[in-house]
């Protein structure tokens, strides 16, 4: 059972492009990342995250069984194990644009709390 993770994904409903990322963290850490939300509705371990590149984007919280079954219905490529010349061919993007989804990213990630946001969850350079 993964920590974390950061992955791509094409939308299976309205093909949009998204980044998917989910942490393991402490209910405090949860409520935190999620304060608007009295720590994200439901129940659940992991801080979850999908932004997709039309703009629409999800945040809240799951237990593992949640993660497991989206990387089931879509097929995720992992940002930190794989480079632009990875991508499957159904993500169409040039290298800018993975490169700025990539820093993007970065981004979300360093804003979760210090203790999660170590170097093997970023993506490689």
């Amino acid at each position: 059972m993964a920590e974390r993770g950061c992955f791509l994904f094409k939308d299976s409903v309205d093909n949009a492009i998204c980044i998917f990322l989910f942490c393991k963290m402490t209910e405090a850490d949860i409520q935190k990342m999620l304060p608007d939300t009295n720590g994200g509705e439901g129940d659940g371990d992991y801080y979850i995250a999908i932004y997709k590149k039309n703009g629409t984007n999800y945040l809240g919280r799951t237990f593992y069984e949640g993660i497991e079954r989206l990387m089931r219905d879509e097929q995720m490529f992992d940002l930190t194990k794989g480079t632009f010349d990875d991508l499957p061919r159904d993500i169409e993007m040039g290298k800018s644009d993975f490169d700025a989804l990539v820093n993007f990213t970065f981004l979300q990630i360093s804003s979760f709390p210090k203790q999660y946001a170590s170097d093997d969850a970023l993506p490689p350079t």
